[in-house]
């Protein structure tokens, strides 16, 4: 849910506003159930009869105890597929570890890379391991799905999201294999290519970012910078010579991106073979001319009080003849219950009921819970003073 709430406001039912869920669960159907009960876990196995997919982020061995693992899913419906998208796999001496995005990054290898020379490189407001092992086991998913089609079997896939981490940097792995060199962070340059890096613009905290890869587009860069006397000089005149001079060459090239907007100066660069992006913050993306075009943003018309119309990014994929749209808003906790267990699974009014009176289901989370929630937290010691 994080600390971010629609219009800055928790509400009575922060669990409903956080952004997060208001992002990530569109055009789903929400319910609650206790699996640490008998009746929970009989409620779910009857779920996973009728279901396809069961997609879990636990612990490895959460499952099994909770009596609800593969071997137990497959007896109830030999064809159901489970994608466990796990921290450090099912085998290995760390199987049981713990984690979240952050410190997968960390143990995988890549916060060793990030950041500038002589720093220690901290946490990041966004991550990386979260959205790519989602798309990953999207794929595997639809591998499955193939796999039972041809076999009427279904399978257990696992997902180590470190594993898959640390694949994004073989080429570094391979040069300490290789050739025992231990790669450090190296700011905005690059191993090879110069120039390579970020630049001042026109405006406050206004950046541009270029490569030059070869020959050919330094020149352009020299001739669009006005020093053609540049592309001339010999400490400049290939690319190794160029990767030996780069602080002074990126002193020069700041000295010229300062006198331009950030975006005009991406046009003009990009009008020229030379691969260049301004740096945009939120409202830049919001506003940019190309994401609208594309209709990446969706809008979403939520009528319950308090709530109105917000914007949210779309999927960055598009289907020929399916809208990938927003066809409903992120559910309340719970919202769905009443549905799915009576409608799908033919539960009667009164069954539903006593599982509420249990709180086997329910549409807030308990107090203990509750009192975990920073908005709750701060209100409740508010109220104390």
């Amino acid at each position: 849910m994080g600390l971010n709430y629609l219009q800055n406001n928790p509400g009575k039912d922060p669990w409903n506003r956080g952004t997060w869920h208001l992002r990530r669960n569109r055009n789903k159907l929400g319910i609650t159930l206790n699996l640490n009960t008998p009746e929970g876990k009989n409620i779910f196995l009857n779920l996973v009869k009728i279901g396809d997919i069961v997609v879990e982020n636990f612990r490895v061995g959460a499952l099994e105890r909770l009596g609800i693992g593969y071997s137990e899913l497959k007896m109830v419906n030999p064809k159901i597929i489970l994608m466990s998208l796990s921290s450090q796999g099912d085998t290995g001496p760390e199987r049981g570890y713990g984690s979240n995005a952050e410190v997968l990054e960390f143990v995988s290898g890549i916060r060793s890379l990030i950041g500038y020379p002589d720093e220690v490189s901290g946490f990041m407001a966004t991550t990386l391991a979260d959205p790519m092992a989602g798309t990953i086991a999207a794929g595997f998913v639809m591998a499955a799905l193939r796999y039972r089609e041809h076999t009427g079997k279904g399978t257990h896939v696992v997902i180590s999201q470190r594993e898959l981490l640390t694949s994004v940097i073989g080429e570094e792995i391979m040069d300490y294999m290789m050739n025992k060199r231990v790669s450090q962070p190296r700011g905005n340059s690059h191993p090879t290519f110069a120039p390579h890096g970020c630049y001042p613009c026109q405006g406050r905290d206004s950046w541009i970012t270029l490569v030059i890869r070869d020959d050919q587009e330094w020149q352009s860069l020299c001739q669009l910078m006005g020093q053609p006397e540049l592309a001339a000089d010999l400490r400049y005149a290939d690319g190794l010579s160029r990767w030996r001079h780069r602080d002074e060459i990126d002193r020069t090239i700041s000295q010229w991106t300062v006198r331009y907007n950030r975006k005009d100066l991406m046009q003009l660069l990009q009008e020229k073979g030379i691969a260049a992006g301004a740096v945009y913050q939120p409202p830049d993306l919001i506003e940019d001319e190309h994401l609208r075009s594309r209709g990446f943003w969706d809008t979403v018309d939520d009528p319950r009080p308090g709530y109105g119309t917000y914007t949210v990014h779309g999927r960055g994929f598009y289907l020929s003849r399916t809208p990938v749209k927003t066809r409903f808003r992120a559910p309340d906790l719970g919202e769905h219950n009443h549905y799915v267990y009576s409608k799908i699974l033919g539960m009667s009014q009164e069954e539903i009921k006593e599982l509420e009176r249990k709180a086997i289901i329910g549409t807030s989370p308990v107090p203990e819970v509750q009192a975990t929630i920073p908005a709750i937290r701060a209100r409740r010691q508010a109220e104390e003073r």
